[in-house]
């Protein structure tokens, strides 16, 4: 018996130590609003402790504003569902007891329920004090795992450079970008549908260098790739062997032992799997063909950018040219569908790339898919500056696509903000025969026309819901649809979309450009690949090149180009060294509010899931 207690007690003194205890962070005692912190306001868990503040009492599920209200039970739940799955199952960081994660809980502060000058924002996730990982959340973000996941995976990467990778870990702002593709893809782990997310973003993008902050949340299709053809244990090795000031694509391409040559050839292979979402891990591509499909009957107008549109040099020619603005940057890349037209569907094209940037270079290649848009064959890809290339589809195949990427002989680091003009592009011409590129087949967007008819002034389509005056031109392509109001001398052109949008005077909408929703008035452009959602445009504005604005007032002689910083979304990132503190005084990796940008520090990184679109 005296043995057994002997035993038992050891127990508990083993049990005891192992527990991990709660770490206070220093500006618990400093900061005016976070010293009002309280035992009796937190809650702990085995690997989390929970702290809000007195606004919501010491019962915040009892709380009667519901925005604020929230049950802490509920939200360490959840996130120790998701530790158990990021540390245990995919070994994300390590928790024995030699760790500072194996020693201390993860700090949970809950946003705007402290006084004036406390907490405030939707969800971020860092470090206390280069000690420990925390998160700041509101009580709006904790419903579910949705945000948890994500910013978990941010207090993990702050982990893994207190308690591994001292050094590396993508600190410098360069390839901050990466956080948030990580992020994601961590999230999708644990909940594989949010893969669709955003995916008009992504395809309208794709395009763009891959740490570009205009697809940062949602460039994890080249993580997908690597877990599918290496495994998770590699997208982890990315985090625990980068070298300082080590962009996250040179990291595996070091850990691979790759040339440059062959990391293209890698690139060309990632790129070419996005035609039909052929990513077998997690489900995901059966989530992305479903939601294409979903996109395609319900929200056409969400397709924006889906495939490249090249520009035919003249009419009677088979000789197209990718528009500068359109040509994939470094490790971006190009989907065309090509149509054939002759009943032996052998096609061939001409490539030739156009080195106007220092070092450009090219990979490309031909997909063809079944009927059931879920099974693919690949064609070799090819490298050579000038060559020409032939592809027989078969007779099950329905669907052949070219596939281009920006295969760069030496790799860029951009830095986060490098402006438009100054990332490089590589762009590109095909001579098609047997075959006739996106946008001059014939029926081209015919699935979109539904009810409607042919408008008397220029042949293009309009819906029967759609008002469209007598004295609007609108091309033979072009599409009026939805409950759009189009009067006076307004022209739309080219390949042009307009929908659910008023348009007065002289308004000229032409190339591939889309209006959604809105008013634009005056004597404004909408033109090139431009998108303009929910906008109040008038005057003499411009909006060219790959421009995507969304609920934004433009007025005057305001010209909008490439893609701006607010043009992508209102919870882009501006680095500063302001407001430092409404994060709680940590290292964070910061979260935009859905309706103004946040001002942060370099040692921040925006970790918001872009706003819903729809």
């Amino acid at each position: 018996m005296r043995y057994f207690y002997a035993m038992l007690l050891l127990c508990l003194s083993v049990q005891a130590s192992a527990q991990k205890q709660v770490y206070i962070p220093k500006i618990f005692s400093t900061d005016p609003a976070l010293s009002t912190w309280s035992n009796s306001r937190s809650v702990q868990s085995e690997n989390f402790v929970c702290f809000w503040g007195p606004v919501v009492g010491e019962h915040p599920e009892n709380y009667s504003d519901p925005n604020l209200r929230f049950t802490p039970a509920h939200v360490l739940d959840t996130l120790e569902k998701i530790y158990d799955k990021f540390i245990h199952d995919i070994h994300f960081c390590k928790d024995d007891t030699s760790t500072n994660l194996g020693k201390y809980k993860i700090i949970i502060v809950m946003n705007e329920t402290w006084p004036a000058g406390g907490p405030t924002g939707w969800a971020f996730g860092g470090s206390y004090d280069d000690v420990i990982g925390a998160m700041w959340v509101h009580p709006n973000s904790v419903r579910d795992g949705a945000v948890l996941s994500h910013e978990l995976t941010h207090s993990l990467q702050g982990q893994n450079n207190i308690d591994r990778n001292r050094t590396g870990g993508f600190r410098i702002e360069p390839t901050g970008s990466f956080w948030e593709t990580h992020a994601n893809f961590m999230r999708l782990q644990m909940y594989p549908q949010f893969v669709k997310e955003d995916m008009p973003r992504w395809m309208a993008t794709r395009s763009y260098h891959f740490a570009s902050t205009r697809h940062h949340y949602c460039a994890f299709n080249l993580l997908l790739t690597i877990q599918q053809q290496d495994s998770l244990g590699m997208v982890n090795r990315l985090w625990h062997e980068s070298l300082a000031n080590e962009h996250a694509l040179m990291t595996y391409r070091r850990l691979k032992g790759w040339t440059q040559n062959q990391f293209n050839d890698f690139i060309y292979d990632y790129a070419k799997r996005d035609v039909i979402g052929d990513y077998t891990v997690l489900g995901a591509g059966d989530i992305i063909r479903a939601e294409r499909k979903r996109l395609k009957s319900a929200e056409p107008h969400y397709l924006w950018r889906q495939y490249t549109l090249l520009q035919r040099v003249n009419d009677s020619s088979n000789r197209y040219v990718s528009p500068d603005f359109q040509a994939p940057q470094d490790y971006g890349y190009n989907i065309i569908p090509l149509h054939p037209t002759c009943a032996n569907r052998i096609v061939k094209v001409k490539f030739k790339g156009h080195a106007e940037a220092a070092g450009a270079g090219w990979r490309y290649g031909f997909v063809a898919v079944k009927a059931d848009g879920a099974t693919a064959r690949y064609s070799a890809s090819y490298s050579a500056p000038e060559a020409e290339v032939t592809f027989a589809m078969n007779a099950d195949e329905t669907d052949l696509y070219l596939v281009v990427t920006g295969a760069p002989v030496s790799h860029t680091t951009y830095v986060w903000e490098p402006g438009f003009h100054k990332i490089k592009r590589f762009p590109y011409e095909i001579n098609v025969q047997n075959a006739v590129p996106e946008g001059y087949q014939p029926g081209f967007r015919d699935e979109f026309r539904g009810a409607g008819h042919v408008h008397a002034n220029g042949g293009g389509w309009v819906s029967s819901s759609a008002t469209v005056a007598a004295s609007v031109f609108v091309g033979p392509k072009a599409l009026v649809r939805g409950n759009a109001n189009l009067s006076g001398n307004v022209r739309v052109e080219g390949n042009a979309w307009v929908e659910n949008a008023t348009l007065s005077d002289n308004v000229v909408v032409s190339g591939n450009a889309q209006v959604f929703g809105g008013t634009i008035s005056g004597s404004a452009q909408v033109t090139d690949n431009a998108i303009l959602s929910w906008c109040a445009v008038s005057g003499n504005v411009i909006a060219k090149e790959n421009a995507l604005e969304w609920a934004v007032t433009l007025r005057g002689n305001v010209v909008v180009g490439a893609m701006r910083k607010s043009a992508i979304a209102v919870r882009q990132v501006f680095i500063s060294k302001r407001r430092i503190t409404t994060m709680a005084g940590a290292n964070v990796m910061a979260k935009a509010s859905a309706i103004h940008p946040i001002l942060i520090s370099t040692r921040i990184i925006a970790c918001l899931p872009m706003p819903p679109w729809r």
